[in-house]
């Protein structure tokens, strides 16, 4: 693999490391229907960052497509009669738009290498480098937890 193929390769791993924690954490704050609403929109968020990016050309088919996506998020959000458990939606939300935007910016940024690679090839690389990320961020956890001044 080449070094910019690596560098690429972290991100990738990086944007799916964001995917999965924020995920997480968004769901200790809001209940799981407000999850659900979330995770609709990630074909939207990947269009509107590759229209940003110009890695892909804008079209009318495209931007109506980002419409309909919208309201249908925004119908069922708002008929939505799932239970209000979980401490703030508000914040709970910003995770889950970032896990969202992560999991898109994982979709663009890992097009370029499947293109070179075997698809299963980087997404395993892909989910290693999240794993390393993740259990960097258990331990730093569990250390401040277990060997605070306060104790466990």
């Amino acid at each position: 693999m080449h070094k910019e193929d690596l560098v690429r390769l972290f991100f990738v791993g990086l944007c799916m490391f964001g995917n999965q924690v924020f995920f997480l954490v968004g769901l200790y704050f809001a209940p799981a229907h407000i999850a659900s609403i979330w995770q609709v929109t990630q074909p939207v968020i990947t269009v509107i960052v590759t229209l940003l990016l110009h890695t892909e050309v804008r079209s009318w088919l495209k931007i109506v497509g980002i419409v309909l996506a919208s309201c249908g998020a925004a119908i069922v959000a708002f008929f939505s009669t799932g239970g209000s458990e979980g401490r703030s939606i508000l914040i709970g939300s910003c995770f889950f738009f970032i896990n969202c935007v992560s999991n898109s910016l994982f979709v663009v940024i890992s097009k370029p290498l499947v293109k070179k690679y075997p698809a299963m090839t980087i997404t395993s690389l892909s989910y290693n480098v999240c794993s390393v990320l993740v259990l960097l961020v258990g331990i730093c956890m569990y250390w401040s937890i277990y060997f605070s001044p306060r104790g466990p």
